[in-house]
């Protein structure tokens, strides 16, 4: 898997901006694994349905990626499915990804919300240390997902992807 689509499958976990109201809705604690895990209230997706549609994702300043496609889907208050397409027409699925609210954590199959703010969340990846994603909501109705990864000489590496929403055309009538 190349960087770009492993930080795009990562960073679906962008998702979970905003997933607590206030500062206050979510306090830290150390998992099995000894890294920090957010705690979030039982109601924290609720705040995400700004994110649900789909959304056109491309690199940003010295970020050089190819345009990407996702569809995140709300299946109920716990469970958000995002897609992945191979380009811009969404008809082949590239991949998909569950973001689940169990309990007071926010997981998917390759991370965990290790932090929450009203209008971020940044995750860590599960195998990898020193890699997270963080994504964080823009006031002009788009989001941006920022891939950061600790290299052995301690230098970090940042990838930003600029996600603006995609209008999608209606599906044609039924019997034509």
């Amino acid at each position: 898997m190349n960087t770009f689509s492993r930080h795009a499958s990562l960073a679906l976990v962008l998702v979970c901006s905003a997933c607590s109201g206030l500062p206050d809705d979510r306090f830290d604690t150390v998992g099995a694994d000894g890294r920090i895990h957010a705690q979030v209230k039982p109601d924290a997706l609720k705040n995400l349905r700004w994110i649900e549609g789909t959304w056109r994702g491309v690199g940003e300043g010295k970020t050089t990626a190819e345009p990407f496609f996702e569809r995140y889907v709300f299946i109920d208050d716990t469970t958000l499915i995002v897609d992945s397409y191979t380009d811009e027409t969404l008809e082949k699925l590239k991949n998909r990804v569950p973001y689940l609210l169990r309990g007071d954590s926010i997981t998917s199959p390759s991370g965990f919300a290790s932090k929450v703010a009203a209008d971020s969340v940044t995750f860590s990846v599960r195998d990898v240390e020193t890699t997270q994603i963080t994504w964080r909501r823009n006031a002009d109705s788009t989001w941006t997902a920022v891939a950061t990864s600790l290299d052995g000489d301690s230098k970090r590496d940042y990838w930003y992807y600029r996600m603006t929403r995609v209008k999608e055309k209606p599906a044609p009538p039924k019997g034509r």
